[in-house]
């Protein structure tokens, strides 16, 4: 995986291209490629790029309590083999990641929508975008939100500050370790 410093991934715009879904892509396909051993993921950002003053941090193992392991969901959502879910209807766990929150014990799952990768606050089966945590999905604004918040999570169509509504200005961060 690439790696680089604090300083190189500052953002002062938002982008007008695809320049960012690109960088994403990279990033995941070294994940989905990598024949380094990983056994923990770590999903951070801040909700507005321009106010960097409270990173939001979540940790869960590779290893789901149900679904795909991480590296998994990664591969088979980039290689597009992972069907789009409807809103509203039950998720595939065949094509998911259901786990734990180490921090909190919470439920965290993960699935692809249009694809974005996305994190939700959700039991089994209910898609991640029912309950987001992390991540923005197409133009409606996305959510990051602290595991000691996520009673207050809200779908992905909703914006509001209590649900940790980025309102397009989110940063987001994956690590794995």
């Amino acid at each position: 995986m690439q790696r680089g410093d604090r300083g190189s991934a500052h953002i002062t715009s938002l982008d007008p291209g695809n320049a960012n879904k690109r960088i994403a892509y990279d990033v995941f396909k070294s994940i989905a490629n990598s024949t380094e051993g990983y056994s923990e993921v770590m999903l951070t950002g801040y909700r507005d790029y321009q106010d960097q003053s409270h990173l939001i941090k979540m940790y869960f193992s590779k290893t789901p309590n149900t679904g795909l392991d991480f590296t998994q969901l990664i591969d088979r959502g980039l290689a597009g083999t992972i069907p789009f879910t409807p809103s509203g209807t039950p998720c595939d766990i065949a094509a998911m990641y259901n786990g734990t929150e180490i921090s909190s014990g919470k439920p965290i799952a993960l699935n692809w929508e249009d694809n974005a990768f996305v994190a939700g606050s959700v039991s089994p089966l209910r898609c991640a975008w029912h309950k987001e945590v992390w991540n923005e999905i197409d133009n409606v604004g996305g959510h990051l939100l602290a595991p000691q918040d996520w009673a207050n999570a809200e779908d992905e169509i909703f914006q509001t500050s209590l649900a940790g509504a980025c309102r397009q200005r989110g940063l987001f961060h994956i690590f794995i370790r």
